[in-house]
């Protein structure tokens, strides 16, 4: 978010409370270079309470059309943002990102724009999508680089390992080590499952996700203490929940199609869900990999619907960190028809 953008949106003229609406919630997304990215048309119109449909037609109406778009159009568009598409690596599309066409920030108002910050785009080195350039990040990338490269940066961002766990308390940087020291018996190991499951949840990126870990660690802090102080108990790491059932599900039929490849996708998923979601969802299913997909067969139809409500991503993530060329699941009950899904 950017106060310049948002700033900037307030001032364009755009004939239509709707698109204005649509200008301003891109503008609040936008980076402080001008540009919004993945920021997905679903999004938008549940922000400023308007369809789907109605906020693709203002997206058009605010574009810069082309010379042969207008002659096959007849209208002329607003001129104030510019899509920019993007592509997966398997060369799949993804979420649009948009630019602010016009908008200078802030530290390029000494010089006018050029040509190329007004209109022209590069893609970033970070494969994060098409950005403005500007005369400012001209000098910028004029500038000799570091010979010292951060090892994130080396790395690059990625999704949080379906192994991760929270490093010992003994193992954190001395100021966070102290802090963690005040905190109550069980809240380092539950807020650390929180931020897990959170992680998995969302499938958002990172460089370094202990680094992340340790600095919320410290940013906790002051609530965990007004926990502490209001008498907030957690639950003590070795405690364990007594399962309700007494027997297991027998296996279905088709485990005796598995490999080896199955019993490492079943240790990584038994030590991400709970004992009795393991007894009942994971322990009876068969794991199937068939190139590029994973096939997962349950018991029936309840037991599909649970898998696919609760946890699709932990085992999309497990299963690329087994296979990684896996590019779809598919869930079927026995003798049940199968569902195909795209990961």
């Amino acid at each position: 978010m950017s106060i310049e953008t948002v700033a900037w949106a307030k001032q364009q003229r755009c004939g239509c409370p709707l698109a204005k609406a649509v200008l301003l919630e891109l503008a609040n997304w936008a980076r402080p270079d001008g540009v919004c990215q993945f920021r997905r048309v679903r999004d938008i119109a549940f922000v400023v309470e308007m369809s789907e449909r109605t906020v693709q037609r203002m997206l058009f109406r605010l574009e810069d059309e082309t010379a042969a778009d207008k002659e096959k159009n007849k209208k002329d568009g607003l001129n104030l943002i510019r899509r920019i598409e993007s592509f997966r690596p398997d060369g799949g599309q993804q979420a649009n990102s948009f630019a602010l066409v016009g908008y200078t920030r802030q530290g390029d108002l000494q010089s006018p724009p050029t040509d190329k910050a007004s209109r022209g785009l590069r893609q970033s080195v970070g494969g994060g999508g098409d950005t403005v350039d500007t005369p400012q990040q001209e000098i910028e990338s004029k500038k000799k680089d570091s010979p010292i490269v951060p090892h994130a940066a080396r790395r690059g961002r990625q999704q949080i390992a379906i192994d991760w766990a929270a490093p010992p308390k003994e193992q954190l940087p001395s100021i966070t080590q102290a802090l963690v020291s005040q905190w109550p018996s069980g809240a380092y190991e539950a807020e650390a499952d929180a931020f897990f499951q959170h992680s998995m949840g969302t499938g958002q990126r990172n460089a370094d996700w202990t680094a992340l870990w340790v600095a919320i660690v410290q940013a906790q802090h002051a609530a965990m203490m007004r926990a502490a102080k209001a008498g907030v108990r957690f639950p003590a790491k070795e405690a364990t929940i007594a399962p309700r059932i007494t027997k297991p599900p027998l296996p279905v039929n088709a485990r005796s199609q598995e490999d080896g490849r199955s019993i490492r996708l079943r240790e990584l998923l038994r030590t991400r869900v709970d004992q009795q979601s393991w007894v009942t969802l994971f322990e009876p299913a068969a794991f199937v990999f068939d190139v590029p997909g994973l096939k997962v067969v349950v018991h029936n139809t309840l037991t599909q619907e649970e898998l696919e409500t609760r946890y699709p991503s932990m085992m999309r993530a497990a299963a690329q960190s087994v296979e990684p060329e896996t590019t779809w699941i598919r869930i079927e009950a026995e003798r049940c028809e199968m569902r195909k899904h795209s990961l």
